[in-house]
Parts: C-alpha cells; sequence; structure tokens
C-alpha cells in the first residue's frame, strides 16, 4: 500500500492534470491544515469507538444512553465553532487557532486515557468529551480557512476537496489502528473482560494523542503567516485570480 501511495504520488506530479496540483502544497498553511484536518479526524474516530464499547461494556449503560452520551461532543463543538471560533479567528489567524485547538482536543484524549475501572461519565468522561470537543471546534473553522486561503480561483475547489479527502484517510488510518492496538492490548492484558477492555482503550487512545501533538507541532511550525483584524473584503476573485474571502483573516 505504501509503494502505491508513492507510486501514485509520483504519477501526479507528472500528469497534465493532477487531482491535486503540486503548486497548492507549496504552501506551509496549506499543508498544516490538511495534517491538522487529517489528526483531528482520527481523534474524532477514535473517540467515537471509544465511548462506545466504554460506555456499554464498562460502564454497563444501554444503546438509547450511550447514544445521548455523545450528545456533549455535537453541542460543545457547534458552540464552540460558531461562537468562539468566528470571533477569534480574524484577530488570531490559523496558526495560532489550529495550534491551540489542536493541543486542547490532545488534552481532552489524554483525559480519556486515564480512565480506569472506577471512573464515571459525570467526573471524568464528561470533562475530557468537553475539553476534546472545545479543541475540535476551535480548530475546524481555522483549518478550512488555512487550507483554501490565498488559492487561484480555478483551485478553490481542489483545496476545497483537499480538507475532505485529509479527513477522510486520517479517519481511516485512525480507526485502523485504534481497533488493532486496542484488541491487541486487551488480548494481552490479564485481568477480568472489564477491565481488560477499558486498558485496551485507553492504551489505543494514546496513538491518535500523539498524532495530535505532532499535528499542532506541525501547525505551529509550517503555517507561520499571521493574521491580523481587518475589515472584510466581498468574496470575489481578485485582479491576481486569488479568492479575497481570506484577506480578512489574513489583513490584507
Amino acid at each position: 500500500m505504501v509503494y502505491k501511495n508513492v507510486a501514485f504520488g509520483y504519477w501526479q506530479t507528472r500528469a497534465s492534470v493532477p487531482l491535486l496540483p503540486p503548486r497548492l502544497m507549496r504552501d506551509g498553511r496549506r499543508v498544516a491544515s490538511l495534517a491538522a484536518g487529517a489528526a483531528l479526524m482520527m481523534g474524532q474516530l477514535s473517540v467515537s469507538l471509544f465511548l462506545t464499547y466504554y460506555l456499554q461494556t464498562v460502564l454497563d449503560w444501554s444503546a438509547l444512553a450511550s447514544g445521548l452520551g455523545f450528545l456533549p461532543i455535537s453541542l460543545v463543538t457547534t458552540a464552540t465553532a460558531t461562537q468562539v471560533g468566528t470571533r477569534l479567528l480574524p484577530r488570531l489567524g490559523p496558526r495560532v487557532m489550529m495550534t491551540a485547538g489542536l493541543s486542547i482536543s490532545a488534552c481532552g484524549l489524554l483525559q480519556l486515557a486515564l480512565l480506569t475501572p472506577d471512573s464515571g461519565y459525570a467526573a471524568n468522561v464528561l470533562p475530557a468529551l468537553v475539553t476534546f470537543s472545545v479543541g475540535n471546534g476551535a480548530s475546524f473553522l481555522a483549518i478550512m480557512t488555512g487550507a483554501t486561503a490565498d488559492v487561484p480561483a480555478q483551485d478553490a475547489g481542489i483545496a476545497s476537496a483537499s480538507v475532505n479527502s485529509a479527513q477522510q484517510m486520517g479517519g481511516s488510518i485512525g480507526s485502523a489502528v485504534f481497533n488493532t492496538v486496542a484488541a491487541s492490548a486487551a488480548t494481552a492484558f490479564h485481568g477480568s473482560a472489564r477491565t481488560a477492555t477499558l486498558h485496551g482503550f485507553t492504551t489505543a487512545v494514546r496513538y491518535p494523542l500523539a498524532a495530535l501533538l505532532l499535528a499542532a507541532a506541525v501547525t505551529a511550525a509550517l503555517a507561520r503567516k499571521r493574521g491580523r483584524p481587518a475589515a472584510p473584503k466581498p468574496d470575489r476573485p481578485t485582479e491576481g485570480g486569488a479568492i479575497d474571502a481570506s484577506n480578512a483573516i489574513y489583513g490584507k
């Protein structure tokens, strides 16, 4: 699979009309945004798997109660993205928002990695989900903004689609790694089925945690162009063919 991906990448650099033009990847903000999107979705799907099994297997919740246990993720993520992200992004810029958001999400996963058989939902799981969701909400808008900033008009759709592709790839890899590590760790653990299951999950969640921290470091290093407050401009192509939607973010 690795060789196929390398071969595909090489072929794309030689194609007359590549799916992802190499010129789009020369911007550090865009590379950082794609890495952040992949890591964030890796964490998101890992938490979904973790929470589903933890609530039903360890806490012995019903399927309905477990579903309701997911609500804080959607509520907090939406509230943070719409009420906090939209206000801070024009002032701080994508680099700061992504780095901070990914770091906060990693703190939420760290809390999940420290769960024990005696941990409860309200005291231990809920704070972790709230922390994780705040980081996600702070990152989502910044990721899309960083990935599409200063993109020529003809490449706007490609840049936007690349974010979705990065997220899908991160989620797929994250799910596969999480399930494999969780199953292996649970099998090797000597103890009750309940304790072994929890051990497998808390071991596996360290991998998306590491991915989030790595993505935060990549973002801090590559997405160096920082925004400052500026008056919004119409969303229309400029004379140079770039989209003005990002000008309010980057202060041009």
